[in-house]
């Protein structure tokens, strides 16, 4: 057992949320990278130098692994895209700003060992540099530490500040080192909508697998809170999965001539309905509000000539009927919660795709029902299941 699988098994033990997380990531060895790095794909990619793993101590490499979830849980890959950095230094700063959010508390001191960036040692190695360059013009340039606690951009911005400020005493190799490597964020691939689903269902997963958000300490939770918290336009997301859907449905056929090859490729044979199955939960813990939020787009949907079969359920199906656009739902039920009743409906009226509305609460975890599926949550608690994309509602006021 190499390093790595040592601190991995370690993580599984004594932080079993860092330890899952990673187990979600495909790892991979390379001699192109220094030290490690992460960076998103269709699953989260972690890449490490052998020779640098194995010639730190196990504590060393469980805090490297750990620190690389940081970077996971605070969407960095994702947030140094919208900084739009245009040349290498920024990019550093940047680099360093990330650092320094996660390596500030509990990585200390074991990451400024293997050079890693601390808030306390930037702050010490800037109030150097002011007090160098005072010394030497008798100058009376003045420093205001950084504070604690904050986003990376407040430190981005405040090393951008300095910079400018004392441009002429900056040393040549730049303010500060990062102890992983940031350059390889550069491999992932998608849209930033893409790279966060990946991530969500990473992390989501890791949730479930320690039992619950309830089983992952405060500080994390509020960053999987966070990370779940809607910042895609969930009506775009809702109207995309209708139309990947309705793409799915349609089946190859040499009766039909496809219209921009001709005989030398199969057409395309149109089922003549669209079919959904919508599941909603109907326990007591989600409100006739949240759930008529998306009620609007559902008619909107319905009214492209989609069948749309509304199955309500608590613990067991309530109620089974054809969705009407401009009917205003009478939701029944109330009782306890089990999603996989509903699913299993859905299945056996033969739906094209299933999506399902709720808060997620519910003790069991249902089957792939191997269809198109959809998890609408009414909150930013993860789905009860991996499978399947997810979309969060926007929060009712």
């Amino acid at each position: 057992m190499n390093k790595l699988q040592q601190a991995l098994t370690a993580l599984l033990f004594a932080e079993p949320f860092y330890g899952h997380l990673i187990s979600k990531m495909r790892i991979s060895k390379s001699d192109k990278v220094p030290t490690a790095g992460v960076f998103i794909t269709d699953k989260i990619n972690m890449v490490y130098n052998e020779e640098w793993i194995e010639g730190l101590e196990l504590i060393d490499v469980v805090k490297v692994l750990k620190h690389e979830c940081g970077h996971i849980l605070q969407e960095h890959i994702i947030r140094a895209k919208q900084i739009g950095v245009v040349n290498a230094e920024l990019h550093k700063r940047f680099n360093i700003a990330t650092d320094i959010t996660i390596n500030t508390h509990d990585l200390v001191p074991t990451v400024e060992k293997i050079g890693g960036v601390t808030l306390s040692g930037l702050n010490d190695m800037l109030k150097k540099i002011v007090d160098e360059a005072n010394t030497k013009d008798n100058g009376k340039r003045t420093f205001d530490p950084l504070l604690d606690g904050q986003i990376a951009e407040y430190y981005y911005n405040k090393i951008n500040e300095f910079a400018e400020k004392n441009s002429d005493s900056l040393p040549q190799s730049g303010m500060g080192e990062t102890m992983d490597d940031h350059s390889i964020w550069d491999k992932s691939e998608g849209n930033e909508e893409m790279q966060k689903e990946v991530a969500k269902q990473a992390v989501n997963e890791a949730v479930k697998s320690v039992g619950g958000i309830g089983n992952v300490p405060g500080s994390i939770a509020s960053l999987v809170e966070q990370l779940n918290k809607n910042q895609v336009n969930w009506k775009q997301q809702l109207r995309q999965f209708f139309v990947n859907t309705l793409k799915s449905t349609r089946t190859p056929t040499r009766k039909r001539r496809n219209r921009r090859y001709g005989i030398l490729q199969p057409g395309n044979k149109k089922k003549p309905e669209l079919h959904l199955g919508l599941c909603v939960d109907t326990s007591g813990s989600v409100s006739d509000e949240e759930l008529s939020m998306f009620w609007v787009e559902m008619s909107a949907i319905h009214s492209c000539g989609v069948k749309i079969t509304v199955i309500e359920a608590d613990c067991i199906v309530q109620n089974v009927y054809e969705f009407e656009s401009g009917k205003t739902p009478n939701f029944k039920g109330r009782g306890g919660t089990a999603y996989s009743p509903a699913i299993e409906k859905a299945v056996e009226l033969k739906v094209d795709g299933i999506l399902y509305c709720g808060d997620f609460d519910t003790a069991d975890t249902p089957e792939n029902p191997k269809k198109p599926f959809l998890w609408i949550g009414v909150r930013n608690s993860p789905p009860p299941a991996t499978f399947g994309k997810v979309i969060y509602l926007e929060e009712v006021k």
